[in-house]
């Protein structure tokens, strides 16, 4: 059973985790938009490193919405 710090504790690791989802969600739509030449054309070079952001940014966010406390951390 855990105390009450330890309970505090995991709730403030799961409330990180959701804040900071919610924040790559965001970075990952408005790159996707940019990717798509929403906001104009993109040189290759540009293309690239936003390919780049669009790939980190969803791996960021589904590891912080699959993951329980990070390992670690108490």
């Amino acid at each position: 059973m855990m105390n009450n710090e330890a309970k505090e504790d995991d709730m403030t690791i799961k409330s990180a985790q959701r804040v900071l989802s919610d924040r790559m969600t965001v970075v990952l739509g408005y790159s996707e938009l940019a990717l798509e030449e929403s906001f104009g054309p993109l040189n290759p070079e540009q293309r690239r490193a936003l390919f780049n952001v669009v790939v980190a940014a969803r791996e960021m966010r589904d590891l912080l919405r699959s993951r329980g406390p990070l390992p670690g951390v108490v």
